[in-house]
């Protein structure tokens, strides 16, 4: 899954999704302000970077909503969006995160995580958008870059183009706690083209031969 980019911390790499606040383990989302990690697909975010879909057992159990009458507006809806981001509510996440960036609260971690909640819920090319502006608020955002690179090697099939991105990645952020999974994304990104040529070629012999 999606790093997450916890808004309220630093980005970097972690519990996939973690703020750079947060480390992946395995490759979580990185949340945008929250304070909870889930781990899914192959992503970071400034909450965490996700590998595969969270489990059941991922989720986190409290269903007290946070305190937020103390807040500003636009942190209040981060922190409610963080809040939806832990249990999996995708769209309810979503919308918070949409009515942050409204009030003011735009930034590359915010875009991110709204960008892994797209992921999330079977939207890829939305998932896009907010990692590509991510990266263009910020070019040294590590988590939007790494899921973007995960997003068009797994969900948008365009392995070449992943390939291309997680290079980037591993090229400016070598020393991250990130690098790892990057590296092993890259694997298994090399290992699916290839089975994928393989099978190309094997379907153009049997046309040949017929």
């Amino acid at each position: 899954m999606p790093r997450r980019t916890r808004n309220r911390r630093p980005t970097g790499v972690a519990p996939l999704p973690t703020p750079p606040n947060r480390v992946p383990t395995g490759i979580a989302v990185l949340g945008a302000g929250a304070l909870g990690a889930v781990l899914t697909w192959f992503s970071l975010s400034d909450r965490t970077v996700p590998t595969r879909p969270p489990q059941p057992s991922a989720v986190v159990a409290s269903e007290t909503p946070p305190a937020i009458a103390h807040l500003p507006p636009a942190d209040a809806a981060v922190l409610l969006g963080n809040w939806h981001y832990d249990r999996q509510r995708w769209f309810q996440a979503i919308e918070q995160y949409e009515a942050a960036l409204r009030l003011g609260q735009d930034n590359a971690n915010v875009r991110t995580d709204l960008g892994n909640c797209f992921r999330f819920a079977g939207q890829p090319q939305k998932a896009l958008e907010q990692y590509e502006i991510s990266q263009r608020m910020d070019p040294r955002h590590e988590n939007s870059l790494f899921n973007k690179a995960a997003l068009y090697g797994q969900e948008l099939n365009q392995i070449s183009r992943a390939k291309e991105l997680l290079a980037e990645y591993l090229l400016k952020f070598p020393s991250s706690q990130g690098a790892p999974r990057a590296q092993q994304l890259l694997g298994e990104l090399t290992v699916k083209e290839r089975t994928q040529d393989a099978s190309v070629k094997a379907a153009l012999q049997q046309v040949i031969e017929k």
